[in-house]
């Protein structure tokens, strides 16, 4: 009997470092999916965190460098830049799309001669805007992850401002589309620097 009792604890010993076990290597699993960054080559395929963003056919860079100012209704006739926003966790996420300046160019056009409208998923387009200060082109949106629904399609197109004044003349617009991601019960301004 003494045997049977040691025999017992001996496979609930193993039983419970294994489970154990398991439940560290699945753990640190999930902890890497957080942290994963990746570039793809073929297309612009950035995952960073449960966010992955994929630009087809063009690439991030926005370069109106030898773009000429035009009416609204001509930026809107433009194809744009289209690319995907696709939650790949388990949790709603919330992304904002916004600009990143060409550091290396120095006689880079003000934002407030860019104008810009955008669409997501094939829905209407926003109100026309020109780029302020904070360089934000979607202020806020949530994408599910649920499937079918955690995949946004956007369109935005940019163009100089047909109102430029002859002084801007020379000068360029090149800046990256830059998304950031976020847990949807958290705020854009806890990660702003």
């Amino acid at each position: 009997m003494k045997n049977i009792a040691n025999n017992f604890k001996k496979y609930k010993f193993v039983y419970l470092f294994l489970l154990l076990s398991l439940i560290i290597v699945l753990s640190f699993r999930q902890t890497l999916s957080f942290l994963t960054d990746e570039k793809s080559t073929k297309e612009l395929k950035t995952i960073s965190s449960n966010l992955e963003v994929l630009f087809e056919h063009r690439s991030n860079t926005v370069n109106l460098a030898s773009a000429l100012p035009m009416s609204d209704s001509e930026g809107m006739s433009q194809v744009g830049y289209t690319f995907d926003v696709k939650n790949a966790g388990d949790v709603v996420l919330k992304y904002r799309v916004l600009l990143e300046l060409d550091s290396s160019i120095t006689n880079q056009l003000d934002n407030n001669k860019i104008k810009y409208s955008y669409n997501i998923n094939n829905g209407p387009y926003s109100e026309i805007k020109k780029l302020d200060d904070s360089l934000i082109v979607i202020k806020e949106n949530t994408v599910n992850y649920e499937t079918g629904s955690n995949i946004d399609t956007i369109n935005i197109k940019f163009w100089i401002d047909y109102n430029v004044n002859t002084s801007d003349s020379g000068k360029i617009f090149r800046a990256q589309i830059v998304v950031d991601g976020i847990q949807n019960n958290a705020d854009f301004s806890e990660i702003e620097e």
